[in-house]
């Protein structure tokens, strides 16, 4: 019984760390696609 409930709790934890690298992942690209355009409008706008 106490092997399920550890078990539980892991893949409930790695589903929270799937998402929180999701989320990172998505900041970092947008944080990215922003940059860039900020560059090309300062260079060739």
């Amino acid at each position: 019984m106490r092997i399920e409930s550890i078990r539980r709790l892991a893949r409930v934890r790695h589903r929270l760390l799937l998402m929180q690298l999701q989320t990172s992942v998505l900041r970092l690209f947008a944080a990215l696609t922003f940059g860039f355009f900020v560059f090309s409008i300062t260079n060739f706008g």
